[in-house]
């Protein structure tokens, strides 16, 4: 559930990974995914795989696992797109670190 500030003008959202990760499954899930890959793993294997591009969620040179998500211009299928490709990306991971 997408957290709502009515003062809020953003052009962009944050997709919070370890936040994400420990939602939907566990934080001894994320403590494996932060050891094992790094913030910008996610970003090239989400564009590689999927040919969603998001730029990192803190900048280009801080290694915070997030990404970042343009609100300017895009359509409801884009976002519903990239929504999807994070959530197969991050469940594939979860599948290795319960293997």
């Amino acid at each position: 559930t997408p957290e709502v500030d009515e003062n809020s003008v953003d052009y962009y959202t944050v997709i919070d990974l370890e936040r994400l990760g420990e939602t939907l499954y566990n934080a001894e899930f994320v403590t494996w995914l932060l050891k094992k890959y790094s913030a910008a793993d996610f970003i090239i294997r989400l564009a590689k795989e999927t040919s969603v591009v998001l730029l990192p969620g803190k900048g280009f040179d801080v290694d915070h696992p997030s990404a970042r998500v343009s609100l300017a211009n895009l359509t409801e299928y884009d976002y519903r797109k990239i929504g999807a490709a994070v959530k197969l990306i991050l469940q594939e991971y979860y599948q290795q670190f319960s293997a």
